[in-house]
């Protein structure tokens, strides 16, 4: 049968009333025990004893705060503050043997508004700066059982007046604290600090560190007689009491819990219809309000799992998915390729790896804003995503790169599919975003026959290789890899080469300058130099051919262009140039849009009045940036600079653009220098050498490598000419081989 349910109170209170009743029967042995008496006296004391030492040691530091308002006056502190130049005497001769200054402190150190210290001394215990921001900082540091108080406070001609320094002051603390302190309950001289106590410490935290005894209190023999008398008369009532209230737990609450815990294991294993719900003999309401609250919170918790269920599926596809495009992002696609590479492994399938890489993406972005480049990425994903087949994703692994993994798929129409996907590309409107140049996509593929696993480790490598070969000059369309691709291209992505380019770009080590000399083919004289970058390894040197390809591929034009700079800028100053009239320098595209070139190039304009410099650019780059381009080289012939058209002939060519540009010079590609053994190259570079030179341009043969060719472009009418027959790059300037 059960009963009412009662509150914890009322159980409580019989509990209590039954002890009362036990305890009557003893009470006279209670009155002669002062056990709890002589208990509470000592923890009273311990108690004081910690408030004498706390209040000593913050009566300390008050007293050190307040101390400097009669430091106002001292004429000789602010002097030393405003003009510290005979600071190291003074310190030494009057700071502490002034008499201004308490007895206890022991060293001190003055400071500037700012926190720096006024001098520097080897054997100082302050640091040499400090922070103004706080109020009054403060430190413990204890060494060799001394707890050394530092406290840094203000110092005002007055209150209202700011602060115009600060003042460090060291007090040995405990010493202080035995001569300062008169303590009524805690023995001064037993005041120790702890053997391990941390080096640095803040004051709050010190009276923890510090052990002491109490002074000896009378009567405390007698009350610890008193209490070990006790000790047994209570210990009987004491066990009665404990084995009666363990009962009355283990019945009243132990069963009821036990039934508890039992339901609960009961709604882990239920049906969804039936749930037994137990009682308890002596229901307890508290503990009956905790069992409904289970049955309600059981059937909350289903519905937020199913709830959790919905929302982890939403978190899952945008922790998959690409913010900005909507593809799926580098995560999917590692995930993706291992589930590919495992089912390649199992079943004879062909494999196939295509990256997209948006070119000069970040030209775009510098020139039209992020937002634009935002829509570009996001129109570029969209083309190719609508010209994949049914069921293959598109995924953003990089800022401007895209891949695609293709399952069963040949590399004819793997070339097929990625062309439709740069033709829509092409053929998108992005002169609607504002673009004035078209923008163009380089596809790399990589493919693994269905019997070639091997192959299956190398796949994104190769991908890689394809990519860097669709970006050189005048290939379009998707590039498939092919096994001597790797010749050469390997290196390009070693690891260490990467690092080398990297550390020679970023801090110029390693980084050499070498100087191929122009030569005037009328007096064949050296006209000017040609800037060439080389970079030192431990292995050698490693080639131009290695060089670019990592910068291209980690973006460092710009930086490199202003480590060349700052390079040739070393070398004018060091002289390597006497004798002879000036030096050039290539720009990339990146730095051409740059509105910082103008003052990147600040150190070669105090040059410019003994040297002609000429800043090479190639027509492809200012092409893509015409305008921004054009102002900028604008302002530096202004200034005096050169400006040459490098490569012409290698991209464009468009005569009209060539009247649009700022050049002062143009070189001609080696391609077509060395071509002039055809007839009709010979006759397309002869003619164009006759117009160009009637406009009033310098023109440069370049790739001069017989003397067969340097009379060609004597013939052809050019002014200047530059080759290995005339010159090798070196670190100096040369003399030019004997003529014939």
């Amino acid at each position: 049968m059960a009963f009412r349910p009662l509150s914890i109170n009322h159980y409580t209170l019989g509990f209590l009333l039954l002890i009362a009743l036990m305890f009557t029967g003893t009470a006279w042995l209670g009155f002669r025990s002062i056990e709890e008496a002589g208990g509470s006296l000592e923890q009273h004391r311990q108690h004081a004893a910690r408030e004498e030492l706390e209040q000593a040691i913050d009566a300390l530091i008050r007293y050190l705060d307040e101390f400097p308002d009669q430091l106002a006056e001292w004429d000789e502190l602010f002097q030393q503050i405003g003009q510290p130049l005979y600071y190291s005497y003074w310190r030494q001769h009057r700071l502490l043997a002034a008499g201004k200054l308490p007895p206890l402190v022991k060293q001190a150190e003055l400071y500037d508004a700012a926190g720096r210290v006024l001098g520097r001394f080897v054997n100082s215990p302050f640091p040499d700066r400090i922070d103004p921001q706080q109020q009054a900082p403060a430190a413990v540091q204890t060494e060799n059982g001394h707890a050394w108080l530092y406290r840094y406070v203000p110092l005002r001609r007055s209150p209202d007046s700011p602060v115009q320094g600060w003042l460090g002051l060291q007090i040995d603390l405990i010493p202080a604290l035995r001569q300062r302190f008169d303590f009524r309950d805690l023995d001064a001289d037993s005041i120790r600090l702890l053997p391990h106590a941390p080096e640095r410490i803040q004051p709050e935290f010190l009276p923890d560190l510090l052990t002491y005894r109490l002074k000896p209190s009378p009567g405390t023999s007698e009350l610890l007689e008193i209490v070990r008398r006790s000790v047994w008369q209570l210990a009987a009532v004491i066990g009665l009491l404990s084995l009666l209230f363990y009962i009355l737990m283990v019945q009243v609450l132990g069963r009821p819990l036990r039934n508890i815990s039992r339901y609960i294991d009961q709604l882990h294993n239920r049906d969804e219809e039936t749930v037994e719900q137990p009682k308890a003999l002596l229901p307890i309401a508290e503990l009956e309000k905790v069992r409904a609250s289970l049955i309600s919170y059981d059937a909350d918790l289903r519905k937020a799992q199913q709830d959790l269920g919905r929302k982890n599926r939403a978190l899952w596809k945008l922790a998959h998915h690409d913010a900005l495009t909507g593809m799926l992002n580098r995560r999917a696609f590692d995930r993706d390729w291992n589930d590919a590479r495992q089912l390649l492994q199992r079943r004879r399938i062909e494999l196939g790896l295509v990256l997209f890489d948006v070119n000069r993406f970040k030209a775009i972005n510098d020139t039209y804003g992020h937002q634009t480049g935002d829509e570009v990425l996001k129109a570029i994903s969209h083309c190719i995503q609508t010209r994949l087949r049914h069921g293959e994703q598109l995924y953003r692994i990089g800022g401007d790169e895209f891949a695609a993994i293709l399952i069963g798929t040949r590399p004819k129409d793997l070339l097929k599919l990625t062309q439709r996907c740069l033709d829509a590309i092409e053929a998108h409107d992005f002169e609607a975003m504002g673009l004035k140049e078209p923008v163009r996509v380089s596809c790399g593929i990589a493919y693994c026959p269905a019997n070639d696993r091997e192959r299956l480790d190398k796949l994104q490598w190769q991908a890689d290789v394809a990519v860097y070969q669709a970006k050189k000059p005048g290939q379009h369309g998707p590039v498939l890899f092919k096994d001597d691709m790797a010749d050469g291209s390997q290196s390009i992505f070693s690891s260490w080469i990467n690092e080398a380019v990297y550390q020679a770009v970023t801090s110029g080590e390693g980084m050499v300058l070498y100087y191929q000399s122009i030569v005037n083919t009328q007096s064949l004289d050296i006209d000017y130099y040609e800037s060439l970058l080389r970079i030192r390894h431990e292995s050698g040197f490693i080639p131009p051919s290695h060089i670019f390809p990592v910068v291209h591929s980690r973006q460092l034009e710009t930086a490199l262009d202003r480590s060349v700079i700052r390079k040739l800028a070393r070398d004018l100053e060091n002289r390597k140039f006497q004798g002879i009239n000036g030096v050039s320098i290539n720009l990339s595209a990146e730095s051409l849009v740059r509105p910082e070139l103008v003052d990147w190039l600040a150190p070669l304009r105090s040059f410019l009045n003994e040297y002609r410099i000429t800043l090479e650019v190639t027509e492809t780059s200012l092409i893509t940036h015409l305008g921004i381009a054009s102002r900028h080289l604008e302002t530096l012939r202004e200034q005096g600079f050169k400006v040459a058209l490098d490569d012409f002939g290698s991209g464009y060519s468009s005569l009209l653009y060539l009247t649009r540009m700022p050049v002062d010079t143009i070189k001609f590609d080696i391609a077509l220098i060395q071509g002039m053994e055809d007839r009709r190259i010979h006759q397309l570079v002869c003619e164009l050498a006759r117009m160009l030179s009637g406009l009033g341009y310098e023109l440069v043969a370049e790739g001069i490598e017989t003397k067969e060719v340097f009379d060609r472009v004597i013939a052809a009418g050019f002014t200047h000419a530059q080759g290995f027959y005339l010159d090798t790059p070196k670190r100096h300037h040369g003399s030019l081989p004997a003529s014939s």
